[in-house]
């Protein structure tokens, strides 16, 4: 019985540890006052181009306003940077979607 519990529980423990490991940069994104920002960050010897879209809505004159933003950019091996940044003044601002980013 305990040889068969011990089995049970490195078998998963190997198949994790045998799985590939599929790297991606680190993004964070954020609003500073009335700016919004996506940063990547990307520890490994490789550069990765990403995509993004998100939409935002804000208020203009007594009615709420959305606006859809996308774009791209490369993040290259070992190095960080600020990969968008929004700028406007915009009245209380909130993102509605995403924001949705793929890097390959």
């Amino acid at each position: 019985m305990k040889n068969t519990a011990i089995k049970l529980l490195i078998a998963p423990a190997i198949l994790v540890c045998a799985m590939p490991a599929f790297g991606a940069p680190s993004i964070k994104s954020y609003w500073s006052g009335s700016y919004y920002f996506i940063d990547a960050a990307n520890s490994e010897d490789r550069s990765y181009s990403c995509t993004f879209s998100y939409t935002f809505a804000y208020d203009d004159f007594g009615s709420r306003k959305t606006k859809d933003v996308s774009g791209s950019f490369t993040v290259s091996a070992k190095s960080s940077i600020n990969a968008h940044k929004l700028t406007g003044a915009w009245v209380n601002p909130a993102i509605t979607n995403g924001p949705n980013i793929q890097c390959n």
